[in-house]
């Protein structure tokens, strides 16, 4: 019985910038009326989603934020949050990261207002090289990921597999009851956490339960799952 669904949202349940599709959205709130908890986890800040989210029309969605720092349930503000504690040596070593890309790159590229995470927005192919070249030996306190538009510094020991597992511990929901769905490497965590996955469009096969190449069939395919 899955209870628990949990999406990436750029390059997933919606292309980069765009919104989610409408015949998206009534297959999203169909599995969320079927009694399953829908989980948004994505490396955009909480309020991002929040906002995004609200025009949807989910009753009582979760979100995590910041590939895995930041956790909000339901879109009302202020947000009902659970709180994962953030490593001291992440917390000076961000500082140290912030300072020196600036030094190099100022004006290239846009930081994105997070709580926690660094998000650096490139503003072209070069100052993608120059970031890629930079982040190739990280700190020990810090892992990157590398997407289309952006790079993110998180802290080491923080990801989607745990945040997710705090949401499921919060709501008395076990790992074999839940599914994943994302498109990229960030996404593993949370799709090695849950024992359901499905991967869209660019995620090698290999890597989940079932493989669509778009996300109306991976809906379709929850749908399937929790059929009565």
């Amino acid at each position: 019985m899955i209870k628990l669904a949990a999406f990436d949202i750029d390059g997933t349940l919606a292309e980069v910038g765009r919104p989610i599709l409408d015949q998206d959205v009534l297959l999203l709130k169909e599995i969320e009326a079927r009694g399953v908890r829908i989980v948004l986890s994505s490396g955009k800040s909480i309020y991002y989603q929040m906002g995004m989210f609200r025009q949807v029309g989910l009753k009582d969605p979760v979100f995590i934020g910041e590939n895995g720092c930041c956790i909000a349930i339901g879109s009302s503000l202020p947000p009902e949050t659970l709180r994962l504690p953030i490593p001291a040596s992440y917390t000076d070593q961000r500082a140290d990261i912030l300072a020196d890309v600036t030094s190099r790159y100022a004006g290239r590229f846009w930081l994105q207002p997070n709580e926690v995470v660094l998000t650096f927005f490139f503003k072209d192919e070069e100052t993608r090289r120059c970031l890629r070249q930079y982040f190739s030996a990280p700190p020990a306190s810090v892992t990157v990921y590398e997407h289309v538009d952006s790079f993110d510094v998180v802290p080491k020991g923080i990801d989607k597999f745990v945040s997710l597992e705090a949401v499921c511990k919060h709501f008395g929901i076990l790992p074999s009851e839940c599914v994943a769905v994302g498109d990229g490497m960030n996404d593993l965590p949370m799709i090695k956490f849950c024992k359901y996955s499905i991967g869209i469009g660019p995620l090698a096969a290999g890597y989940t339960t079932y493989h669509f190449d778009t996300i109306r069939e991976g809906l379709r395919q929850i749908l399937r799952m929790v059929e009565p």
